[in-house]
């Protein structure tokens, strides 16, 4: 990882209530595939409320946590921003 300061502010917009995605991977017995449970977070304040939900929905299972860049379901860019896919 590289780390830079910048006194750069310029943005192309700001949402303050983001969608975010979760995916809950589990598996059934090891060497069967990983099931996904997937879930839309809408309105979420920020970043640590999201990962707050989905801690707490985890039920020990791993989990990946993306915000969407875009409002459509059908065109979503999704960025990671926690977590990583078992697969």
């Amino acid at each position: 990882m590289k780390a830079e300061a910048t006194l750069d502010v310029h943005t192309l917009g700001q949402d303050d209530a983001a969608r975010f995605r979760v995916h809950f991977w589990s598996r059934p017995k090891p060497g069967v595939a990983w099931n996904l449970d997937a879930w839309i977070l809408d309105n979420v304040s920020s970043v640590r409320d999201a990962l707050s939900w989905a801690d707490a929905n985890s039920r020990g299972r791993p989990y990946e946590l993306f915000v969407e860049t875009t409002g459509n379901l059908s065109d979503a860019y999704l960025v990671r921003v926690a977590g990583a896919n078992p697969n």
